[in-house]
């Protein structure tokens, strides 16, 4: 409580032991963090969630305003060989689950610059020797803070994005990585890529059209429905809780992130 007072009244509460952004909340009203404190130590988790049972702690975070970002580094014996930055789309409201990814960023160079710079820094700092560095960032007036990071891949087909807009194998460099060689890798995309996921609304399922109109806009890659009629969808509280996705290419950022989100305009998941 003290936390979010000197806060403005604003924080994040993020579990230790989820993940897909389960139980994470964002918080403008200090009055309301005891019950939303508990949401968050025992969050409702999906089926297929692999948390369920396990005790968690509640992380206080400040909550910032501004855009969200992720750098993938690929680093050999301490050498950054190859660097992508990843502009990611959020769910508004108190559940910031993440919608969508666009590669390589469409920041201006300053600003995209900056967040390679940090995330160069933080394998230096950390002593990352070899393997795959992903961390996530927030900018706020172009000073990139850094949200949490991992040595692992990104996950939400961040790897499938970096590949088609590199034309390069992400995966299969990452791997020669480990076994001790030293791939060539881009400095630079040739074209983008882009994964727009399919929120419906909550409610059970009674019909689900537009699969064929999506696949025919241009640029389209791929179109996922994960949800069938029958189901019931949730309210969103993590990215398990998304019903499919569409992937989409372009030259350019923003050519690859509207042709992903008309496609996804095509997708109607009706509920009852």
């Amino acid at each position: 409580m003290e936390f979010a007072r000197a806060h403005g009244g604003r924080c994040v509460l993020k579990p230790t032991r989820r993940s897909g952004s389960l139980g994470v909340q964002l918080i403008t009203d200090p009055a309301d963090l005891p019950a939303r404190w508990a949401d968050s130590a025992t969050p409702p988790e999906p089926a297929e969630a692999t948390g369920r049972g396990l005790p968690t702690g509640v992380l206080v975070e400040e909550l910032l305003v501004g855009t969200e970002h992720s750098v993938e580094l690929l680093v050999a014996d301490g050498e950054v060989i190859f660097a992508n930055v990843t502009d990611k789309r959020i769910a508004g409201g108190r559940y910031p689950v993440e919608t969508g990814h666009t590669v390589p960023s469409a920041l201006p160079v300053a600003e995209h610059d900056a967040l390679r710079a940090a995330a160069v820094r933080l394998a230096t700092a950390a002593g990352f020797r070899s393997g795959m560095l992903h961390s996530e960032w927030i900018l706020v007036d172009g000073v990139p803070t850094l949200v949490e990071c991992a040595a692992r891949m990104p996950g939400d087909m961040i790897t499938a994005l970096i590949s088609i807009a590199y034309e390069r194998d992400v995966i299969e460099a990452y791997l020669r990585v480990l076994r001790g060689e030293r791939p060539a890798l881009p400095t630079r995309a040739t074209g983008a890529a882009a994964i727009e996921f399919l929120i419906a609304p909550p409610g059970r399922v009674t019909a689900v059209d537009g699969r064929r109109d999506a696949l025919r806009v241009p640029g389209v890659l791929d179109v996922q429905v994960e949800t069938k009629v029958g189901q019931t969808v949730p309210e969103l509280l993590s990215s398990a809780h998304r019903s499919g996705h569409l992937m989409a290419w372009g030259a350019t950022p923003d050519e690859a992130a509207d042709a992903a989100r008309r496609a996804a305009d095509q997708i109607r998941i009706t509920v009852g």
